[in-house]
């Protein structure tokens, strides 16, 4: 987020950040498999760069999303099972899951549209 340039290679990375060959490996995969980082070459240079990609906190939360709505989904169904199953039953946690993360289903979508006009509005301006 604040290395200068804004780029770095895998050498740079293992240098600055004293880690371990392995560990930037691992987090690099982890890092590009989650979005939030994209591999690219210079010309002229057979090095592979890697740099935050533009967007990455909306495209990480977005993803998360997918995320979000399949507990949301899969608590409604467990309520569901288990209501029938016996009706009696304490469920607060279920309904608690199911409700929470239906609420963030609904409500984040819109947050992140208000958030990227907000910073379009921004940057034009």
């Amino acid at each position: 987020l604040i290395c200068d340039p804004p780029y770095q290679s895998f050498k740079d990375l293992v240098d600055v950040l004293g880690a371990s060959k392995g560990s930037i490996s691992n987090m690099t995969r982890l890092h590009l498999e989650a979005g939030l980082i994209e591999r690219f070459t210079l010309p002229g240079d057979r090095q592979t760069y890697y740099q935050i990609r533009p967007r990455a906190w909306i495209r990480m939360l977005r993803r998360k999303m997918i995320v979000f709505d399949d507990l949301s989904r899969t608590a409604e169904r467990g309520h569901k099972l288990l209501e029938q199953e016996s009706p009696r039953r304490d469920l607060w946690r279920l309904c608690e899951m199911r409700d929470f993360y239906g609420f963030i289903s609904r409500k984040v979508p819109a947050l992140i549209d208000e958030y990227e006009s907000e910073a379009e509005r921004k940057r034009d301006g």
